[in-house]
This record gives C-alpha cells, structure tokens and sequence, in this order.
C-alpha cells in the first residue's frame, strides 16, 4: 500500500458535562500521500483507537469509518460515532492514566489497515475537571481547548500559525501553507480579483484584474490567476511589497531575494524546481503536469502548478508545461525578473520577463525574528572593458541588525572573499542598491564577483557571477588595417584561423530610407535615421543584393575591398564555433536557426552602446556594435539593442541567412532575413 500521512487541523472535543463521559470528539484532518499532496475526492476508510498507559499500550476502544475527502483533500468526523470494532466509547475510562489516538488507513477495501499517526490526549482527566486542556498534535505543536458555556471543548484560538490554512478576509478563499526554511509561503497561487478578458490589459482602476486560462474562471479555480506585473504590484514600485496580496498579517510579494532563500534552501537552482513541482502527470491522470514531469518530487511542499501564462493579444500559451512565477523586481522599465519551473526538468530558472505577460503569483512572509546575517544579492556585472568592470550589489534585508559595510569583492579564477580576493571596495552601509567599479583587471582574464554585507551576526555574500574581460584582439599576420575603394580605413583581427573586419564598411552613398538601392553602377547605403554621422558611428546599412553588387553566389566579393570577400552562412559558422566557449568548430547546433550556442554572442559583442546592460565582452576583439537595421519597408529600428549582419548564402527565395546578436542574449541567431531589409557587413579576407 503506497504511504500515506495525515496534517491534523484541529481536534474539537464536543463534551456532555451532565454525564460522566463524553458523546464523541469532533475531528478534522487533511490526507496527503507520501510526496505531500493532498488526496482530494478520495474514497477512504479510517481506524480509529484510543489506546491506554503508554503509546504501545492496551486498545481499549476502535471504530471505523467509511469516507470520502473533499476537494481540498478533508475529512470531518466525531470519534464516538463510528462502527464500534472494540469496546463502547462511552465505557472508557478517561482518569488516572494517559490515554493516546491512534488512526490507520484502508484505501482499497481489503481491511489491511495502515497506521499513519499516534498522539497524546494531554491530561484529559484535569481538563474534565478543570474544563481546559491541551492537545499535542503529531508534530508536537500544543494546542489550548477550553469548555464553553455549553459544556463543550472548543480551541482557545491565538494567533495563526504558518501550516494551517489562511483565509483572505477580502473574499474569503483560504489557502494552504508551509514553512520552507525561514519562510512562510502560500502553496497555491493567488487566486484573488475579478476576471476580465484577456484581450484587455489591466488597468490602474481601483480593482483587482485577473487573467483565467481560456477567460474561464473554473482554470482560476484550479491554477489561481495570471496577473501582469504592474497588476500585482498594485502600481507601486519596491520590494517586499503588499501589491495584490492579502493586507493582513504580513503577506507580501517576493522579491528576487525571497526566491533565492527559497531556491537554496531547496539546494539550488539545478534541482529545487523538482522540489517545487506538484507530482503526477496528466497522461498518466495523477497529476496536472504533462509527461515526462521530470524529477518532480514536490518535497518541499511547495506544489508548484503548470498554470502557464497570457501574452500578447491575450493569448494563452504553455499550460501543464510551465509555471512562471512573478518577482518584484524589476530588470528593466519593460521587464521583470521571474521564476520558472518546467516539465522537463528540475531547475527553478531565473529570466527577466515582459511585464505585459500574465503570470502566476506566490504570496510569502517571513517567519524569522531572531538578528541573522543579511541578504544581499550580486547585480549583473556591465561596462566590461579591457582593464575594469562595473559591478554592484543590494541589501534586501538587514537580518534584524543593522548593515555596517557592504560592498563587492572579485578574484581571477575562484570565489572570493574579503579576506581572499583580487580586490575590494566598500561602498557603504544600510539596505539599497549600490554600485562599484572594478578596476586594475588583466585584459581577456575570466573574474569571479560577489557582493557582500555585514552585520553583527557575520558577513553574508551574493551569489558568485563571472565575467571575463575584453581584448583589443590581435590584428591579422602582415595586415593591421585594409582601406576600402573609397579611402576608409578599417582595422583587422585574427579570430581562430579568419581575418575580419574589426568594423562594419560604411563604403557608398547615403540614399534615405524610403528609397530601394538600385545596380545603378556605384554602391548605395543606409544611414540610422537618415542621419550620415550613424554611417561613421555604426557602418552602413545595405541591402542584399546591393551588398552582392547583384551577383548570387555565396562568398563574393560584394562590396568588400579587393582580396576579402562577404561572409558566407560557413563562415559565420565558424567565427561563432572560434567564438563560444560550449560549442566548437563544426559542432551541429551551429546548423540550427535561431539562438544558438552558449555565449557566441556575448564574447562577440562590443562593451559598450548596448542598452540595458547588454554589453558584450569583446573576448576576440570583433567588436559587434548595435546599429540597428533598416526594415523592408523604410524604417529603421533597434539602434542600441541589436546588431544584424548580412552573409552571402541564400535560405529561400527573396531571403539569405545573416546573423543577429540582441542586448538581451549571450547566443549567436541565425535568421532568415528579407533581402530588402537593409543590415550591416562584415568583411572576412579571402583563404590565401
């Protein structure tokens, strides 16, 4: 028989003063199996014996009962009021011994009953006597019961504890809990709000707006709501805040720092998301996840739910794939850092998001008092340059002790400390985001960073996040520079066994957007905005055919100088292989279309003008700049947020393949462009 376990809520003992003894004992408790989820609308049959002395001693009563738990996987019973097996309840004898309740359980009919806890009836006898008396549940928690007027026991209610369910008092929905480290989380998703349309945003109006699965709001019943971010944030800013959680009793939404302690206190990113994830599958009819529900065990308790999540247009995407989890902090003013779970794995992920996305949200509240270290996270490290590197941290939570330094500490090749380490810098005291440069860093040498804080408790650190600094490459063998028809003089660099272009050509004449580039007999080009100082910033932008001079055959000469030529679909290929520090030369994933590889990008990318902290780190010395790129229709977009470079292979008719790097990824996109768009150009030296 699988195993099974009880969560006692409460005992109710109900007593008859006018006689001796007592017409039964109210019961309530939740049935889980053994990897903690409830067992709801299930058959079941109970054993219950009072057992007297000691926890082993004589059985002086057994009833049984035949029952079904309800949708929230509860029985309710009254001991004394069952199929009597041994004895009669109201001939026990409840004076001058301890006496102990013992329950089993029967699933399948066959009467092998399966004990799953004993405890203590607490000085029964005084209570009748004294009408008061404690109760120790089978966890060992003491519960207070007193007689009313009426002669009946009753709980002498104090506050509520993390465990037992909670009641939000705006419209009564109650929610499970459980104490994952020093953390009092709901093990449901919120469910709070009216349901509007998904086709609709939700606004700043006064009232809670959620988004149900399919706009029905039976999916809310059973995956709560989809909220976006400035919804549940209730249209304030900060951590830690209230936002659409209960107002009572210290609920708030957790910010980056609420999940870290959580992910690690569940051992890490790698294998807390099976920890998190509620178990079965629905293939299978045991659970609400699509097979293969990898590694879900939901040890913790957390019972995280497929719920997947609203996009743009109020499309509804990745339900019983993904669970995504809002935090509340920001990454940029368009995105939100979030938490993921996925069916094909065990990492809890960490990813910025669209605050226009709905997804799922967690209420969670802290159950520690007592002064420990802070909490401080590491910020990404950004401006990464050949000799320094700006990094930063932020103080979350003080511990309850004030914060008397705090600052980052980094080292070339192994985790630092601030007693071991390349270098420090203290940048104060007190909660808040602070930011430091690092500097006196060898060139094209990978660091370790952390962020730290200290109060009197001890010193606490970041998380460890690397970074590696950037080259000024090294130029090709016998050709520093190369100058193109026009006199423009472009600098070199060696990358594996290539020579490129260290800048996008600008050769030609600027024609404006709205204009196609023509085989007119001289080179046209694009500027950003029409604007010529883009051209000198950024390069030129071509279209493909113009880039070619209208020929069709990969690895051209095109527009490039005599003895270079343009980059072909093999050639990018292996500039990304030399590239990425996962995947080498000729592996397949370079074959593939879209994001590709590990960090091609990243170490491509130059270490400045990207937006939003996208720089790259310029491992080789390429230099890819954002300059952005003319659309087929005339317009130009994405200055500052992606690079995208033509290469001479057609993919199908009226596109070729050209490469894309974007401030928001460390891979490497291949991509089926229009060719009327117009991008930038590389050149590469022709094999000797």
């Amino acid at each position: 028989m699988k195993t099974i376990f009880v969560t006692m809520l409460l005992l109710l003992f109900g007593l008859n003063l006018s006689g001796q003894v007592s017409e039964g004992i109210s019961y309530q408790t939740i049935i889980r199996d053994v990897n903690g989820e409830v067992m709801p609308n299930t058959n079941i049959n109970l054993q219950l014996s009072i057992i007297r002395g000691t926890i082993d001693g004589e059985v002086v009563y057994t009833e049984t009962h035949t029952l079904q738990t309800n949708s929230f996987g509860m029985v309710s019973l009254v001991i004394g009021s069952g199929i009597p097996q041994r004895n009669t309840f109201n001939n026990i004898q409840w004076g001058g011994s301890r006496h102990y309740f013992q329950i089993a359980i029967d699933l399948d009919g066959s009467e092998n009953y399966q004990v799953i806890g004993t405890s203590q009836f607490v000085d029964v006898p005084y209570a009748i006597n004294s009408k008061s008396l404690v109760l120790t549940d089978p966890k060992g928690n003491q519960w207070n019961v007193a007689i009313d007027t009426l002669g009946n026991l009753v709980p002498i209610l104090t506050e509520w504890q993390c465990g037992f369910p909670y009641t939000d008092t705006r419209d009564g929905k109650t929610y499970t809990t459980i104490n994952i480290g020093d953390q009092c989380w709901m093990t449901q998703n919120l469910n709070a709000g009216q349901l509007i349309n998904s086709t609709t945003s939700q606004t700043n109006n006064g009232i809670i707006e959620k988004f149900c699965w399919d706009n029905l709001e039976e999916y809310c019943n059973t995956y709560g709501g989809l909220y976006q971010w400035n919804e549940m944030m209730q249209y304030a800013q900060g951590l830690r805040i209230q936002g659409i959680c209960p107002p009572e009793d210290g609920w708030h939404l957790p910010d980056d720092s609420d999940w870290y302690e959580l992910v690690y206190a569940l051992g890490g990113e790698g294998i807390s998301g099976g920890k998190m994830k509620s178990t079965g599958t629905l293939e299978q009819g045991t659970g609400l996840w699509s097979v293969p529900n990898l590694g879900a065990t939901n040890q913790s308790g957390f019972s995280g739910l497929p719920a997947g999540f609203s996009s743009y247009g109020g499309i509804f995407l990745n339900l019983s794939f993904y669970a995504y989890f809002w935090s509340s902090d920001e990454f940029t003013v368009q995105n939100a850092w979030s938490r993921g779970l996925s069916y094909l794995g065990t990492t809890a992920t960490r990813y910025p998001n669209d605050k226009e996305a709905g997804f799922s949200v967690r209420c969670v509240k802290s159950q520690s008092t007592q002064p420990q270290i802070p909490t401080v996270l590491t910020l990404p490290v950004y401006n990464i340059t050949t000799t320094q590197a700006t990094g930063g941290g932020e103080v979350t939570d003080d511990g309850n002790a004030a914060v008397t330094q705090r600052g980052l500490c980094w080292r070339a090749g192994a985790i630092p400390t601030i007693e071991l380490n390349d270098g420090l810098v203290i940048n104060g005291s007190g909660l808040g985001k602070y930011f430091s440069d690092m500097t006196g860093l060898e060139s094209a040498t990978q660091y370790t960073v952390r962020a730290f804080a200290q109060n009197n408790v001890g010193v606490a650190y970041g998380e460890s996040l690397s970074f590696t600094t950037g080259t000024d490459g090294q130029p090709c063998p016998g050709m520093f520079t190369i100058t193109d028809i026009e006199g423009n003089v472009y600098n070199t660099v060696l990358i594996g066994e290539q020579c490129w272009m260290k800048e996008n050509i600008r050769t030609g004449l600027m024609i404006t957007g709205s204009n196609t580039q023509t085989n007119n007999g001289f080179t046209e080009k694009y500027c950003y905005n029409n604007n010529p100082a883009n051209c000198l910033a950024y390069g030129g932008l071509y279209q493909w055919g113009e880039m070619m001079q209208y020929n069709t055959t990969p690895g051209v000469k095109g527009i490039c100088p005599q003895g270079w030529h343009i980059p072909n679909d093999d050639d990018w290929k292996m500039l990304e292989g030399s590239a990425d520090s996962e995947y080498g030369l000729y592996h397949p994933v370079w074959n593939e279309t879209g994001w590709r590889g590990m960090d091609a990008g990243k170490n491509l990318k130059s270490t400045s003008l990207w937006q939003s902290n996208g720089n790259g780190i310029n491992l080789y010395g390429f230099r890819a700049i954002p300059a952005g790129y003319r659309t087929q229709n005339g317009s130009f977009t994405g200055l500052g947020a992606v690079a995208e470079f033509w290469s001479s292979s057609t993919s199908a008719e009226g596109t070729a393949w050209d490469r894309m790097l974007s401030y928001d990824q460390d891979k490497s996109g291949r991509f089926q462009s229009d060719s009327n768009g117009g991008r930038s150009v590389r050149c590469v030296r022709d094999a000797n």
